[in-house]
């Protein structure tokens, strides 16, 4: 299981004025593979993986005439969730005998994906959303870095 942040430039919601969106990103894995200097100070592990990841999206919210409810408060979205395969490759280096820091990169061939689009309307306690849903998307590529912190029980 991996969760962070996402960039993208390709995103480009109405009304932003930057065209690098920042988003949420989750993904779940399960991998075999190799590790290298296993039970050693330094490691390196090579993983063969499938899983799924998500990554969402979402604008400020702006002021807006809306021609049936007046004026709302209105956001954007963008959900992007694939089936994938891949790789990873992660360094791991021992600092006690239970932490650890470890540094790593996975490659992955998103086979299969769907994107949904939202626009929601607030105002004051009511809420509405339109949703379009593309599932046509396959053959895209993510490449994902990561840091982080190891607890060996």
């Amino acid at each position: 299981f991996a969760g962070g942040y996402s960039t993208t430039d390709d995103i480009k919601f109405e009304g932003e004025k930057d065209d690098l969106q920042m988003g949420r990103y989750t993904s779940l894995d399960l991998g075999i593979g190799y590790t290298f200097g296993a039970g050693k100070s330094f490691s390196l592990s090579v993983l063969g993986t499938v899983g799924y990841e998500i990554v969402y999206f979402e604008s400020e919210s702006h002021d807006y005439k809306h021609e049936e409810l007046g004026d709302v408060d209105r956001y954007f979205g963008e959900a992007i969730g694939g089936v994938t395969v891949g790789g990873d490759v992660i360094a791991r280096k021992t600092l006690s005998p239970h932490w650890g820091v470890y540094a790593g990169v996975s490659g992955r061939w998103i086979a299969k994906s769907v994107s949904m689009s939202t626009v929601t309307y607030e105002k004051d306690d009511f809420t509405r959303t339109d949703t379009s849903v593309d599932d046509d998307n396959s053959g895209l590529y993510s490449i994902v870095p990561a840091v982080g912190a190891t607890l060996r029980f």
